[in-house]
């Protein structure tokens, strides 16, 4: 069977469907993959698998962009073929995959897709297959889906063993959008790391921020440590992932990298932001368990719902920079984490009951899901109870932060419009 599978995303979105897209029996099958920019080297070409990789057509798309002569080209290989099946390994279904979708010519489409983003009409016939809800994991999610038309089978993948030996070294990567807005926080870091881990330090990463980008050259070239070697904007990912391997320790935000380092076993503290973390918490336990957390909830945290660039409503980001606002509990987390003695998932505020874009409903039950104090996900049936826990907690915020006046009143919205869409069933 001739078989085309759109995945034409960011790396972390592949990192965490790779080697469920690699249990596709290709000798049963042809497989064609359309891959982003940058992501071509995690998979190999081979008899039955080829790749077609799209520049504009990719992750960060935006209709403004002219479609450069790689995507034309790859438009035309592709019209030319004929296919038996076509999936799209996306929750979202954004312009990038409907364009591609409309050129291609094939049988069957089967989606899966949560939501319909896109503005561009789909013009071909699909099925559509419903995951469940409570696969918050998008490795659960798609393993699903695949397992669903008969392409994989239903084993869990497992935690890779180690194929390289650990050096003495720790990665603190720096690249995603949903870092520090607030450079001191990443001064602070960074004299907690440097005072507590004496064996090299690789600062790798870059970012599409250029204010931020400017801001952390310039702090890294005041910082004239020995065992400091700043790699930062001069790695690309296939350099990163190779420093990846043999590290120590992995310390990074949400970003691609950070599922890499994960998935592969690494020692790892992710500090993430408050929005949208579905894809991390909670990671399957049967990937990794060698990892760490660390957030400040925050009731502002419909990041996916601001509309803003870097999907954050503040100057400051609240949920990362207040998180080094406790500089003694840092010092001494970060300590623990050293020595592996960490806890699976810190919070470093009091916020625990709100609606994030990491809670989910189950439509068909109107069950909640929420995060618990110690990061557990759980059900409940007391939305009353959460709409309540909402309004205090975004008092409480406004009155604690000093936030424009707009702000305080969409920041409310947001998060109650975001409440009721979860009840809302979405193609």
């Amino acid at each position: 069977m001739n078989i085309l599978i759109i995945k034409n995303d960011g790396l972390g979105d592949l990192i965490l469907t790779l080697d469920l897209i690699k249990k596709i029996k290709k000798d049963m099958h042809n497989v064609d993959i359309v891959l982003s920019k940058n992501n071509g080297f995690l998979i190999k070409n081979s008899q039955n698998f080829k790749k077609y990789i799209f520049d504009i057509y990719g992750s960060n798309y935006t209709h403004t962009k002219r479609m450069s002569k790689n995507d034309k080209l790859n438009l035309i290989k592709l019209k030319k073929k004929n296919y038996d099946l076509c999936i799209v390994l996306r929750r979202y279904l954004n312009d990038e995959q409907v364009l591609i979708l409309n050129q291609i010519s094939t049988k069957k489409l089967i989606l899966c897709h949560q939501y319909f983003s896109s503005k561009v009409k789909l013009n071909q016939t699909y099925e559509k297959i419903y995951v469940p809800k409570n696969l918050v994991h998008d490795t659960d999610y798609f393993r699903f889906f695949l397992k669903k038309i008969n392409l994989i089978k239903g084993d869990k993948i497992k935690t890779k063993k180690k194929q390289y030996v650990d050096k003495k070294y720790l990665i603190l990567n720096l690249s995603g959008e949903r870092q520090f807005k607030n450079i001191d926080s990443l001064n602070f870091l960074l004299k907690i790391i440097i005072k507590n881990y004496k064996s090299k330090i690789y600062i790798i990463g870059k970012t599409i921020d250029d204010e931020m980008n400017k801001k952390i050259s310039v702090l890294l070239k005041n910082f004239k440590i020995k065992n400091l070697i700043n790699l930062w904007s001069k790695t690309n990912f296939n350099m990163s992932i190779k420093l990846i391997n043999k590290a120590e320790h992995y310390v990074g935000f949400d970003t691609g990298l950070s599922h890499y380092a994960c998935i592969n076993n690494k020692h790892s503290l992710i500090i993430m932001d408050s929005g949208g973390n579905h894809k991390w918490f909670p990671y399957p336990e049967h990937l990794n368990s060698n990892l760490s957390y660390w957030t400040y909830n925050v009731p502002c945290s419909g990041c996916n719902f601001s509309g803003q660039l870097n999907k954050c409503f503040f100057k400051i980001r609240y949920c990362v920079d207040n998180i080094f606002l406790n500089k003694q509990k840092v010092s001494v987390e970060f300590s623990k984490f050293l020595n592996k003695d960490s806890a699976r998932f810190l919070n470093f505020s009091k916020y625990n009951h709100f609606i994030s874009d990491w809670t989910l409903v189950n439509r068909e039950k109107k069950i909640l899901y929420f995060l618990k104090e110690n990061g557990e996900i759980i059900i409940s049936k007391k939305n009353g109870y959460k709409l309540y826990k909402i309004i205090t907690n975004w008092l409480s915020f406004i009155i604690k932060n000093k936030i424009n006046f707009i702000y305080k009143f969409k920041i409310l919205i947001k998060n109650i419009l975001s409440f009721f869409n979860y009840f809302k069933i979405r193609d």
